[in-house]
């Protein structure tokens, strides 16, 4: 066709699919969320048997996958870890072929799933899955995968069993700025040594004052930080990013969680704060700002 308009408009789709793309692989590199593609040298039937299925998913080759994705396999960045097949990554082929099954049964798709790693080296991780297959009329083609690694909160989990020492022994270990609060009194009852590394103040005015932390974040993320953890905390999905001020007036980015600790009613006595700085260097932090900055296309 040499309709002028006609290639214009084609031209200018495609231009916009690679503008898309590409912000889409920024994403990728941006997010704390582990993401992969997984891909079938053949597409595997769907009449198969249940168990065949799942053994013929331990052939499948991994396309695309972020940072995150990565380290969570214990290699540096994920183009160390593309292209290679998915049987090199997993350590048990019984607990793979397992879960394989169970995705199969549920139609392909298997939701929050709880996985429990142990890396070389005896290094245990807690992750959450999710697991969607794309099936064509030849059958499972390829799947995609995001993973978050809970180890963290399961860890303060594990640690809260063993009362409030299993609690203050974890917070000498964590290279975090952790904390415990007594939820119902509103009161400060152990603040870890990092907290002055990374505030710059000492740990004993947060034990006075469980809300001076506020003091400082950026003016431009206070009432969000503040909101989010008066009603996110007690729910468990706190989980913010934002700037501080320290008292030499450089900004550190902070990403900061929070993880209720029921009792055995069910009710809140404790909530378990871990705060990191993950300050970037400058140009991925104009990355991101631009990234951010994208229209919602």
């Amino acid at each position: 066709m040499n309709d002028p308009d006609f290639k214009q408009q084609v031209f200018e789709l495609q231009q916009q699919l690679d503008e898309n793309v590409e912000r889409f692989h920024t994403f990728l590199k941006l997010t704390r969320q582990a993401y992969a593609c997984i891909e079938f040298d053949k597409p595997i039937s769907t009449r198969l048997p249940v168990g065949q299925q799942a053994s013929c998913m331990l052939a499948a080759r991994l396309v695309e996958c972020n940072d995150a994705f990565a380290r969570i396999y214990g290699a540096c960045n994920a183009a160390n870890l593309e292209g290679a097949r998915f049987v090199s990554l997993i350590l048990s082929q019984e607990k793979f072929i397992e879960r394989a099954r169970r995705f199969v049964k549920s139609g392909y798709r298997l939701i929050d799933e709880e996985i429990e790693n142990e890396r070389p080296g005896g290094v245990q991780q807690f992750l959450i899955g999710n697991y969607i297959g794309e099936v064509t009329p030849q059958g499972l083609t390829r799947l995609w995968a995001t993973l978050q690694d809970v180890t963290l909160q399961r860890l303060i989990e594990k640690a809260a069993g063993d009362g409030e020492n299993g609690l203050w022994e974890l917070g000498k270990e964590l290279d975090y700025a952790f904390w415990v609060m007594d939820w119902e009194q509103f009161l400060m009852l152990y603040v870890g040594d990092a907290f002055e590394e990374v505030w710059k103040v000492p740990k004993q005015r947060l034990m006075d004052e469980p809300m001076s932390w506020l003091d400082a974040v950026h003016p431009d993320d206070r009432q969000r930080v503040h909101g989010a953890f008066l009603s996110q905390v007690a729910r468990g999905d706190y989980d913010e990013t934002y700037r501080i001020i320290l008292p030499d007036e450089s900004i550190r980015i902070i990403r900061d969680r929070a993880f209720p600790l029921p009792n055995r009613l069910g009710d809140i006595e404790r909530i378990v704060g871990l705060a990191d700085d993950i300050t970037e260097p400058q140009e991925v932090r104009s990355g991101m700002n631009a990234f951010f900055d994208m229209s919602h296309e």
